[in-house]
Formats: C-alpha cells, sequence, structure tokens
C-alpha cells in the first residue's frame, strides 16, 4: 500500500491556482481541502501518482489535504505551504454580491426550443464584484446552497460580473454574445428551485462569501413576476452592498429574461443633495420615488394588537437602497431598522412604481417612536 502523500516541496505563484504532486492508493476516490471541503480537480498519473489543481491566494499560507476513499472516510492527510504573489484579493462579504438569480426563466420559444424545451436549462445566477479598486480572485469559491457549483480558478475585475447558466447551450441561444462562465448543468438535477430555497457562496474554506433565501410569488414579500412571469430577481444598488437577504433590497427585472452581465437599472444622478427644480425635494429623492409617492407611517391593529406601517412607494428601476432607521425623537440618533419590519405586500403600480407595505414584527408598547426611509446610492 502506498501512503497519501504530497510530493511537492511548496510553491510559490502569482497565479490564482497551482498544480501539485502526491502519492496514494487506489483506495482514493477524492481529495479535498480542510476546512470546508472543497474537492479539488485530480488527475492520476498511473496507479499510485497523481496531480492536483489547488487555489491561491497571496501571501503565505498552508493547504491541507485529505484523501477520501468511496465511503467518504479518511485514508490520508497531509499539508503543503506555499506563497501567493499575485495581486487580486480573494472573495469576501464586502466585495462579492450575487446580484441577479433567474430561477424560473420563460418557456423557450423560436430557436430556442431547438436547443432544449426545458425553461429550467435558461436559469442562471450572476455575481458582481463591488469593489471600485480590487480585482477578486474566485479561486476555491463554490455554491453549496441552491446549486452543487465551483467557480473556475479565475479572477474578477472591479465592477465587474460573472454569469453562471445552467445550460452553456441554452444561455447562448437566448442570450447571443454575452459572455458566461462553465454552466452548472446536470441532466435531472442541479438546478434552482422554483419554489425558493437558500442559495449560499462560500470560499475554500467553508466560509460565506454572500447567501440569501429568495421566495416565490406565493410569498408577500418577494417580486411575483420572477416566478414563471419571466423577469428575474435584480439585487438593488449592489454597490452599496445591501443585506441581501432581505427582500426589500430586491426587484424585478425591467425586461423579459433578465439582464445578465449588465445592469438595467437608470443611470446615478448627478448632485443628489442638489434641488436642481426647486420644487424643495432634493435630486436624490425624486430620484428613488419617481412618480410615486411620499413614505407614510401609521399604526394598524395586528392580532388586536397596535402594530406599526410603513408604506413606501419607489422607482422600480432607480438604483438606490431603501432601508429603515427608527428612534424615539426625531432628532436622533436613528438606529437601522429593517430586522424590526417584514414586508406584507409589495404591488406593481404604473408608470414604473412598486409599492411595498411593512409592517413591525411586535406591537407597540405604547412609548412614541420614529421611523424614517434612508436612501443610499453608490
Amino acid at each position: 500500500m502506498i501512503p497519501f502523500d504530497i510530493t511537492t516541496a511548496g510553491f510559490s505563484t502569482a497565479g490564482t491556482s497551482t498544480t501539485i504532486s502526491g502519492t496514494g492508493w487506489i483506495d482514493i476516490r477524492t481529495i479535498v481541502i480542510q476546512p470546508g471541503g472543497l474537492q479539488v480537480p485530480v488527475t492520476w498519473t498511473s496507479g499510485t501518482t497523481w496531480q492536483a489543481v489547488i487555489p491561491v491566494t497571496n501571501g503565505s499560507q498552508t493547504v491541507t489535504l485529505q484523501a477520501l476513499d468511496r465511503q467518504g472516510n479518511v485514508v490520508g492527510s497531509d499539508v503543503i505551504t506555499g506563497f501567493g504573489t499575485g495581486t487580486a484579493t480573494p472573495a469576501t462579504p464586502t466585495n462579492l454580491v450575487i446580484s441577479e438569480i433567474h430561477y424560473n426563466p420563460a418557456v423557450p420559444t423560436g430557436n430556442e426550443i431547438s436547443v432544449s424545451n426545458d425553461k429550467d436549462e435558461f436559469e442562471f445566477i450572476e455575481i458582481r464584484n463591488i469593489s471600485s479598486s480590487q480585482t477578486i480572485s474566485l479561486a476555491g469559491c463554490r455554491f453549496i446552497g441552491g446549486i452543487d457549483y465551483t467557480l473556475p480558478n479565475t479572477t474578477l475585475a472591479p465592477g465587474a460580473y460573472a454569469v453562471i447558466p445552467r445550460n452553456n447551450s441554452a444561455f447562448s441561444a437566448r442570450y447571443f454574445g454575452i459572455t458566461a462562465l462553465a454552466h452548472y448543468y446536470i441532466a435531472g438535477g442541479n438546478f434552482l428551485s422554483n419554489d425558493g430555497e437558500e442559495i449560499a457562496l462560500v470560499n475554500a474554506a467553508g466560509e460565506d462569501v454572500t447567501r440569501v433565501a429568495y421566495n416565490d410569488s406565493r410569498s408577500p414579500k418577494w417580486p411575483s413576476s420572477p416566478d414563471g412571469g419571466g423577469t428575474s430577481l435584480v439585487l438593488i444598488a449592489p454597490l452599496t452592498n445591501p443585506v441581501i437577504s432581505n427582500p426589500l433590497h430586491w426587484r424585478a427585472s425591467s425586461a423579459i429574461h433578465g439582464n445578465p452581465g449588465t445592469s438595467d437599472a437608470l443611470p446615478a444622478i448627478a448632485n443628489p443633495s442638489g434641488d436642481n427644480n426647486n420644487n424643495g425635494i432634493n435630486n436624490l429623492t425624486e430620484h428613488a420615488i419617481g412618480l410615486g409617492k411620499f413614505p407614510v407611517a401609521g399604526i394598524e391593529s395586528a392580532l388586536g394588537q397596535p402594530t406599526s406601517i410603513f408604506t413606501l412607494e419607489r422607482n422600480s428601476i432607480s438604483d438606490v437602497d431603501w432601508s429603515l432607521e427608527t428612534h424615539t425623537t426625531l432628532s436622533g440618533p436613528w438606529t437601522p431598522a429593517d430586522t424590526n419590519y417584514e414586508i406584507i405586500s409589495r404591488t406593481q403600480l404604473p408608470l414604473g412604481i412598486e409599492k411595498i407595505v411593512l409592517r413591525g414584527l411586535t406591537p407597540l408598547a405604547g412609548a412614541k417612536g420614529f421611523t424614517r426611509a434612508k436612501l443610499t446610492v453608490p
């Protein structure tokens, strides 16, 4: 029996991955990185020797590899140290987001049918580098919720998108000329749930990079048209890094089939604090509300208890993030209150306006309080 062993002495590379060599016995089925359990691509160069591609981050690092047998038992472990000399930054919750989810596409038509008559094959997930200056390394990042998919060992420039389709052929037929990564297609499986589910993107160590649990049209919290109506779920103002687990920060795309690899939001406004038309309302507020009404706070009875209600109307495609804040006085200091409210209805009105009604999660205690909407732009 040949023990599992890494024979490469070490590594130094400017790339996002490197190839190492080792030995092992025929009982080895897979090799994974720990912690995290990331399975690495392995090529057996003989009956007892192998090569594996491992992700590399910048700086000094120690990588632990485990060899697993066909039952998932650990049959060997070894460690290699090395140094990444590149300039790319690892993906983290502060620089990478899931920016678009097309979980229940429209049925194929025309030439699309010749590629596939299964609408689920036209799904995609989009991620975006929200940093203004950092190039991100995607090495070792993988989806472990929603789909099972390991991102390629590549980089993502500041502000850039990466689109992961379920089926490359179907994606190309519908989105001709738009670049996409390798697909996550597996016949009969590995697709996004039309009923909603949690999507999680983690790094090589299994740590969260970004995670969201979306829902379908049966939930009043989420837009309904992405559930088979042809649109996609779009993260609002992704460059502000909103809390993506909150449905308040998501909307439906403005066009059928979504907008993979780009944005359909209105361009940012100049001089947001100014009042170009001298009507007493600053440019940012007008841009965010559009032709909608100003937010209104009120009280209603829920299960016999007085509960706060907050109603807002917003321009559906303004690239402005909305969040709620509360305090007992108008002078503040104001504190974040998104987690104190839940969406109980959202309605698409004429002229591109979305109306959202939020209700407090706990009854009012009797003390005076105020709620306001905070608008944030990149």
